[in-house]
């Protein structure tokens, strides 16, 4: 306007086709015209429709609906809360190296576990043996709860731990662990997996941290220096004891329970300033010479310590009440050095085994024993045993019993029955322990040939 106020106009409906075909180019007409036709006689047009050309005849924008070609990401106000998967694995697709059949065998996630009809473990598992595993006589095997951990004590005077399965980690999954002068008779995991206590004939016992980074010296040591009552006697086993809040070290005439502190100082500055200490809380005493053998329940609490001594006798003492509760006179004809309450403590068979414990002689038997009974319930006799110490252990489903032997064999025996279900030959030299694996349907043997081998009850 002339007053140089500005207005705007704002169409309140579209234009009508008669208008709106002014502003349409010419080209795009003809084609239209050319379209509407051939829909009338049924074909189709020729050229392309609705395009426009510029003046300088390159193609441009085709007149078309838009299409969107990429998926637009939901808001997500519309979907479901997520679903979280507690320590779950991500799904593999068919065909990949991770969706491949694992073998059998501890420390596989997709092996069994123990139930109630469980055969024997007799198939055995070459890809997970362990040659020339010491340079010496193996003398004892233990398995971590979990039972993806091994340890193996040898007459070289040093431990071997071993991640399994074998054939998965191979010997990245090995170390040792050396800081006593003679043989290492006995060792023992504790119930989180993070400690291992051993004993050897030097007078010592060692506590080892295995989650640390450097694992060369011990971070506890019992020896004849150290503590108010010194240990002057070979240590012929070493326990955690009552879900690890005790050590139980057998050693000459007594059995010695033990508070014990650990430092978890983890920085080299401060390495060797070790602030780890332990405290007489208990001694056992017996009338015997020698105790030759210990065991305790670890994975639940019980107050009974059961001991074997040279006078040919098994005793219960009862911690709680300072005291004996059970003595088992002549229990074999020559001193039992393997009393056990075996590895099915962990399997949730705590009921029975609160009763029951088993134990072996060099007189050819092993026997089957139940607190509340003045002798014992079963004998196991057809394996070897005239002069070496072998052990034995029961399966966590509490129907095998397995047994060294001098034959070089392993003897499996039925646990009610007493009959032999299977005899496994692998070894060269008398074999000297065995293990049930608490997790899984798998056993262990080892050897004075310094060899491990491994046996599950299914194939693979």
């Amino acid at each position: 306007l002339g007053s140089g106020i500005g207005i705007s106009l704002f169409a309140r409906s579209p234009l009508p086709p008669h208008l709106l075909g002014e502003f349409i180019p010419q080209v795009v007409r003809e084609q239209r015209k050319q379209q509407q036709a051939a829909r009338q006689r049924g074909g189709s047009s020729s050229g392309p429709a609705y395009t426009v050309r510029s003046s300088s005849g390159a193609k441009g924008l085709q007149n078309k609906p838009v299409t969107f070609h990429t998926k637009v990401k939901s808001s997500g106000y519309n979907s479901g809360p997520p679903v979280m998967t507690m320590f779950g694995r991500k799904p593999t697709t068919k065909g990949t190296a991770s969706n491949t059949k694992r073998p059998i065998s501890a420390g596989n996630p997709d092996a069994p576990a123990y139930g109630p009809d469980q055969p024997p473990p007799l198939n055995p598992q070459p890809k997970n043996n362990l040659n020339a595993l010491h340079n010496g006589p193996i003398l004892s095997l233990c398995f971590a709860g979990d039972g993806k951990t091994l340890a193996s004590t040898s007459q070289d005077a040093t431990v071997r731990v071993v991640r399994l399965p074998v054939s998965v980690h191979g010997e990245k999954g090995q170390f040792t662990l050396q800081a006593h002068r003679q043989a290492v008779v006995s060792s023992c995991f504790s119930l989180d997996r993070k400690m291992l206590l051993t004993a050897s004939n030097d007078c010592t016992a060692a506590l080892w941290r295995l989650e640390a980074k450097k694992k060369d010296v011990p971070n506890l040591v019992w020896n004849t220096r150290g503590g108010d009552v010194p240990i002057t006697a070979e240590v012929r086993s070493a326990k955690f004891y009552y879900m690890d809040r005790f050590v139980v070290l057998a050693s000459g005439p007594s059995a010695y329970v033990y508070q014990y502190y650990v430092d978890k100082t983890t920085d080299d500055l401060n390495r060797h300033s070790n602030m780890s200490r332990y405290k007489m809380v208990q001694a056992i005493d017996s009338s015997a010479q020698h105790l030759l053998a210990l065991d305790c329940a670890n994975t639940f609490y019980s107050n009974l310590v059961l001991y074997g001594t040279s006078s040919k006798a098994i005793v219960v003492h009862d911690v709680a009440q300072g005291m004996a509760v059970q003595i088992y006179t002549d229990a074999h004809a020559p001193p039992p050095l393997a009393p056990s309450l075996g590895t099915g403590a962990g399997s949730g068979a705590e009921g029975a085994l609160f009763h029951t414990f088993l134990s072996s002689a060099p007189d050819g038997t092993a026997k089957l024993w139940d607190v509340r009974q003045p002798n014992s319930v079963r004998t196991y006799a057809a394996h070897i045993n005239r002069t070496n110490r072998v052990g034995l252990s029961v399966s966590p489903c509490l129907r095998y019993v397995a047994c060294g032997s001098e034959d070089r064999c392993v003897y499996l025996y039925d646990l009610s029955s007493a009959s032999v279900v299977g005899k496994l030959h692998a070894h060269t030299d008398v074999v000297s322990d065995v293990a049930f694996n608490p997790m899984y349907p798998q056993l262990a043997s080892c050897s004075f040939d310094g060899r491990v081998r491994f046996w599950a009850a299914l194939k693979g």
